[in-house]
């Protein structure tokens, strides 16, 4: 399944970590220094001239051909088996909640059909 975060960006929903509304998660200085540090890794898209209302945090592992302990074993050591990105989105948090817990929102991803 896919949520659509505006500008015709679709995610998948399996990915998502976390909503956050991007006013008051940027009060605390922990949430300030990992964006920031998402921003210096330049793993932060935002596709809108818009000013952002909301960020989503997403992480996705690299497949894999390793099993059981030895996949445990190795996702310890190597840190380049995750992708982690954080997507701004003009849309609020709430707005995409209800769309992320809707079974009835997107099961494809429509930015591919168009191409």
């Amino acid at each position: 399944m896919y949520l659509h975060i505006g500008s015709g960006k679709n995610i998948v929903k399996e990915d998502i970590v976390g909503i956050f509304d991007i006013d008051t998660a940027t009060v605390s200085s922990v949430s300030r220094s990992f964006i920031r540090k998402k921003e210096r890794d330049k793993k932060i898209e935002y596709q809108d001239s818009d000013i952002p209302r909301s960020f989503i945090v997403c992480s996705r592992e690299k497949k894999t051909t390793l099993t059981g302990r030895e996949r445990l074993r190795n996702k310890k050591k190597d840190k380049r088996n995750h992708k982690e990105n954080i997507y701004l989105s003009r849309i609020s948090s709430t707005a995409l909640r209800a769309r992320a817990m809707s079974e009835s929102y997107y099961d494809y991803d429509v930015t591919e059909e168009n191409n």
